[in-house]
């Protein structure tokens, strides 16, 4: 997995959040997290996991306490890339899966909170291996809540990275696919200056699993 400590500073005192990205599950197997933002306790909690049978549990802990909005059934489809996006909107949280609106809940609140960690490809609460098993690519992570026509547009097109309110945004265009990647310690942030890169931790970074794979082809994710 994937993390950024302290990840949550660049979004502490806002009611307008979005993280979204493409994921592509190899199994439905309970307990893996997706991305986002996740303490335990505290005020700055966002984030994905997925349950038994595809559903996903979309939480948010802001000022007012948890807000979450539980998935159907098969909104995980295994074996197959997806664009997933969390929203939050002032009032309401939204889940989006490949440019359209699966869900939502009514939600209040501040995000609020330096120091929880942003984390891709697990559910950081301790004492609990909630690892997501696949592949993942185009994450970011947005100071706004993107409407459904700005995920839709992000699902077709890849981003410059100057958009406004973008605060993270990792390509994973590194390395040699499938080769010895070894040397590579952090996961390139396309904002920043090397601040929000983020830490690979446990990959093999060699080989073609645990590893940065795929054939990069420019326009095309």
């Amino acid at each position: 997995y994937v993390i950024l400590q302290d990840g949550s500073k660049y979004f502490s005192g806002s009611t307008r959040l979005t993280i979204a990205g493409w994921f592509y599950c190899d199994e439905l197997s309970y307990g893996q997290g997706f991305m986002g933002f996740r303490s335990g306790s505290g005020n700055a909690e966002f984030y994905l996991i997925m349950l038994n049978n595809g559903i996903l549990e979309c939480r948010l802990n802001s000022t007012t306490g948890l807000h979450e909005y539980v998935s159907p059934a098969n909104t995980v489809i295994p074996q197959t890339w997806q664009h997933i996006a969390w929203v939050f909107d002032v009032n309401t949280v939204k889940l989006y899966v490949n440019g359209f609106l699966k869900g939502s809940k009514a939600a209040s609140g501040v995000f609020q909170g330096d120091n929880t960690p942003f984390a891709i490809g697990k559910s950081t609460l301790a004492g609990y291996n909630f690892v997501f098993g696949g592949r993942i690519d185009e994450v970011s992570a947005w100071n706004k809540a993107l409407s459904q026509e700005e995920i839709q547009d992000m699902v077709e097109n890849e981003l410059t990275g100057n958009e406004s309110d973008l605060q993270l945004y990792y390509k994973f265009n590194q390395g040699e696919p499938g080769g010895d990647n070894t040397s590579i310690t952090h996961l390139i942030s396309e904002i920043g200056n090397g601040e929000r890169d983020a830490e690979l931790m446990n990959f093999a970074l060699t080989g073609p699993t645990s590893n940065f794979n795929g054939t990069l082809a420019p326009g095309y994710q």
